[in-house]
């Protein structure tokens, strides 16, 4: 099935909480953002800051996925006045 037309990742707000804690040691709230080939989640952690979690689809492909991240670094340094998002790496769970 092509990444574009099938369902986007079944993850719930506590899911998505649960990922915050694993993954990057954060707490807070989410609220779900719309996304074409994701599930996007708006994130305001209890120390006041604020992200975009994304969490792909298992049928994307992965050098999708690892293509983004260096194009998102490449443009923060190149387009410093540009309102980027950034990524922030995840430490091990």
């Amino acid at each position: 099935m092509p990444v574009l037309t099938h369902p986007l990742p079944d993850v719930s707000d506590a899911d998505a909480l649960e990922i915050l804690a694993t993954h990057w040691k954060l707490a807070g709230s989410v609220h779900p953002l719309p996304g074409e080939r994701e599930r996007n989640f708006h994130v305001y952690t209890d120390s006041g800051l604020e992200f975009v979690l994304k969490v792909a689809s298992p049928l994307e492909d992965t050098a999708m996925i690892e293509f983004q991240v260096p194009g998102l670094e490449h443009l923060a340094r190149t387009a410093r006045a540009a309102p980027l998002a950034l990524a922030r790496a995840s430490r091990r769970a």
